[in-house]
């Protein structure tokens, strides 16, 4: 499949329902399955991601389309990745390739151990996470509204970080890697 060409840009006030669409497809799609019906319910009730977007959209960063859809957002909070979603029709185009190169490369700047926290069941992201040099410091008990999901912490390995896409932050030629050190 051919890679879809995205933009990086700052999220604004105009992008709350797009970008609410955008987490609820990528939450039905990711966790949904792996939930209770009653958490889903829960999620559907509760519309905890209009809470989510509202308050927080300027702070995010968005892969844009070239036909303008928004189909990637990525929330970084001091040192962590607290939140990045592709849109499910859009996956395995790049787009979350481009959008973890550009959370690594400004945590990176931010702190010398990045971390994030991933569900033990979004097995597609741990591994993304582990090839790019990410490594598990822990595990707990976490809620995904209101049923209990395992979660691993893991941290950014310094001098491990590999680029693979010349979109975000490498000067390397789109398709290939290279490890980044310091």
């Amino acid at each position: 499949m051919a890679e879809l060409n995205v933009t990086l840009r700052a999220g604004a006030r105009d992008d709350v329902e797009a970008v609410k669409r955008l987490l609820d497809r990528s939450w039905l799609t990711t966790w949904a399955p792996e939930l209770p019906l009653a958490a889903v319910a829960r999620f559907a009730a509760q519309d905890g991601a209009r809470a989510y977007v509202e308050a927080m959209v300027e702070s995010f960063e968005l892969a844009v389309a070239p036909d303008g859809r928004i189909v990637g957002m990525l929330h970084l909070h001091g040192d962590e990745l607290s939140a990045m979603h592709v849109d499910p029709a859009f996956q395995g185009l790049g787009v979350g390739r481009v959008l973890l190169d550009r959370a690594e490369a400004a945590l990176l700047d931010r702190s010398a151990q990045p971390r994030l926290e991933v569900d033990l069941s979004n097995t597609r992201a741990l591994a993304i996470y582990r090839r790019r040099g990410w490594r598990e410091v822990r595990r707990f008990v976490g809620d995904e509204c209101g049923a209990p999901v395992e979660i691993a912490e893991l941290v950014l390995v310094a001098g491990t970080r590999v680029i693979s896409s010349g979109k975000a932050n490498s000067s390397d030629p789109p398709g290939n890697a290279s490890t980044e050190r310091p």
